[in-house]
């Protein structure tokens, strides 16, 4: 199996998976990591035969004709890029009940190709509150401490083998904002609501770009010193989000990643983008699974793992799989000047100010750590909740959008007017009646 078929399989699986997530949650934000997911199911499929191991190769795009540690070769490369990656941290466990009996090589296996600690951990489900602490203590060490007390209920005495799987991610841009240029803005959650957030200010060189089909435009964000970008997709409309799901869900999955990489150019761009943390548990991802497909795993009459456990005739099956992700995106970055030749009257403004979609990705592929879409973030009340919103100075040529400038004659109160490196440059003049006050030019 190369790269290629590799990451088309994983596209596949990615927007199979997040279309049936948005058929629960429609009106949420969404938040996971389609990587762990397809890691998990990777080593289950290595570990799987029969009925299981074709329901598992069926649902992973994998050719079942070839050897089941082609797949599992291309997840360790990936693995390569994320473990020495300084942003990621994550936690990918499979527990079994200490009744049964690993094969003798199944462990050295798993950690050969899914990397130190994914082996099988054995456990007493009975010991409910044991099991419970076991976890957390695992998660908290893998995730450097970030994610802790990960469980607050305990695993049923019933289970067979539960997964865990936990992403935590905090990136530092390779173009920073700056503090000054964070300022309150309004996010349109739909045509008629809105709510006043936190928006990340910036005017650079970014890879931007223009999606016609799919009525929405891109841009992508890269991490210091890092192989992961983030990529925004932004629909033209307040109420487009719906929409571009849709599109990316349906017979476009296969391409949607090499779709954005064509259109995507670098160029000056006047940026505005949300400062927001998510933290989203997804306590029913194994029903989701079940509903496209993967059923025989969690079925303890019909779950065959006999490539990794040695007794048959004892049940096991996947009783519970545990998801959680966490990305905190900041102003936090390396300071990088803009070039002023990359910046004139055309340059394209990408202000996300309504629901988006997103990706943490491996730059120049469809490997995503994380995905997901934003209907609403938490609402920050303002001091002086009647102020003019035209008194949240923008960057230059990111101006007020329509219906929300100043009345004739009115100028921008004292003190607020653009910092310092954000007036026009010289011979560029504000609009008429947008003149700013004595003293400012």
């Amino acid at each position: 199996m190369d790269k290629g078929d590799f990451e088309k399989s994983f596209n596949l699986f990615h927007f199979k998976l997040y279309k049936q997530l948005l058929s629960n949650n429609s009106k949420k934000n969404v938040l996971w990591s389609p990587f762990l997911v397809h890691l998990t199911s990777t080593k289950l499929y290595l570990c799987s035969s029969g009925k299981t191991s074709n329901e598992l190769s069926t649902l992973l795009n994998y050719d079942p004709k070839l050897s089941k540690r082609d797949p599992a070769r291309n997840v360790r490369n990936i693995l390569s890029t994320i473990i020495n990656d300084r942003y990621t941290w994550y936690s990918e466990k499979t527990l079994i009940n200490e009744e049964h009996t690993l094969n003798d090589k199944i462990n050295h296996t798993l950690e050969k190709y899914f990397g130190e600690g994914s082996h099988f951990y054995k456990v007493n489900f009975v010991k409910q509150e044991r099991v419970t602490r076991k976890i957390n203590a695992l998660v908290e060490n893998d995730t450097n401490h970030a994610v802790q007390s990960f469980m607050k209920d305990d695993v049923a005495t019933g289970s067979h083998a539960v997964g865990v799987q936990v992403l935590y991610f905090k990136g530092q841009w390779e173009k920073g904002f700056n503090q000054e240029d964070v300022r309150m803005h309004p996010f349109w959650i739909n045509d008629k609501e809105m709510i006043q957030i936190e928006m990340m200010f910036a005017r650079n060189e970014f890879k931007y770009g223009t999606l016609k089909n799919w009525k929405s435009t891109v841009l992508e964000l890269d991490f210091y010193k890092s192989d992961l970008s983030f990529l925004i997709l932004l629909p033209n409309s307040k109420t487009g989000l719906k929409n571009l799901e849709s599109k990316l869900c349906g017979k476009n999955a296969v391409k949607v990643f090499s779709t954005i990489d064509d259109c995507l150019t670098s160029k000056g761009v006047n940026i505005a983008i949300p400062k927001f943390i998510l933290d989203i548990d997804i306590t029913d991802i194994d029903k989701n699974l079940k509903k496209i497909g993967m059923t025989s795993i969690f079925d303890p009459k019909i779950c065959d793992l006999t490539e990794a456990i040695q007794d048959p005739n004892i049940p096991i099956s996947i009783s519970k799989i545990i998801h959680k992700s966490i990305i905190k995106l900041q102003t936090r970055g390396k300071s990088v000047p803009a070039n002023p030749m990359l910046f004139d009257t055309n340059t394209p403004n990408f202000m996300v100010d309504h629901p988006f979609m997103f990706f943490v990705r491996v730059k120049k592929s469809p490997i995503c750590l994380l995905s997901g879409s934003i209907r609403k973030l938490e609402a920050i009340p303002l001091a002086q909740p009647n102020q003019n919103m035209y008194q949240i100075p923008a960057p230059l040529g990111m101006m007020p959008p329509p219906g929300m400038m100043p009345p004739p004659g009115m100028m921008p109160p004292p003190g607020m007017m653009p910092p310092p490196g954000m007036m026009p440059p010289p011979g560029m003049m504000p609009p008429p009646g947008m003149m700013p006050l004595q003293g400012m030019m």
